[in-house]
């Protein structure tokens, strides 16, 4: 079943590559995100590539943690997704979009100097808003839900700034 899914990643990864000719945009954006698993404000970077006028593929790293040092307690979780968006521009200056893709997920606790981690797949289903007010800058915000394996399924609420090239 793994092998499955990294085939199916590579082959999209593939398939993103090949487009690069036909480059409309590429932006790249950081963020801050909420996760409802661990119940915490992380990090979130983004890569994203306009396919066509109608489509955007993106690349996106979060992570997330929790850590009481009264019990020496940590909760981590690194979130790699692979999306793909299909855009409604409204005005030029506003974009929605329903996203959809496939994740990658680490969950790792530890408490009391012990440490367990779990690794599991998912698939990731929300929609988003780019804001637009200069050619270069954009601002987005964004809500996924990611349906995953090993009770690790959780949602993304994320916003932040991208940077348009």
């Amino acid at each position: 079943m793994m092998r499955r899914i990294l085939i199916v990643a590579v082959m999209a990864l593939v398939a993103t590559g090949a487009a690069w000719a036909q480059a409309r945009q590429l932006s790249a954006g950081v963020g801050a995100t909420y996760n409802s698993e661990i119940e915490k404000v992380g990090l979130n970077g983004r890569v994203q590539y306009g396919i066509t006028d109608q489509f955007r593929g993106e690349l996106s790293l979060t992570y997330v943690w929790d850590s009481d040092d009264d019990y020496d307690a940590r909760d981590d979780m690194l979130d790699a997704s692979l999306n793909l968006h299909y855009l409604f521009e409204i005005k030029p200056w506003l974009t929605l979009y329903p996203t959809g893709g496939a994740a990658l997920l680490n969950y790792r606790n530890k408490w009391l100097g012990v440490t367990e981690s779990e690794t599991a797949f998912g698939c990731n289903v929300g929609g988003g808003v780019d804001i637009t007010p200069t050619p270069r800058i954009t601002v987005f915000a964004e809500c996924v839900h990611c349906f995953a394996t090993k009770d690790l399924s959780h949602f993304l609420l994320c916003t932040g700034l991208k940077y348009n090239f």
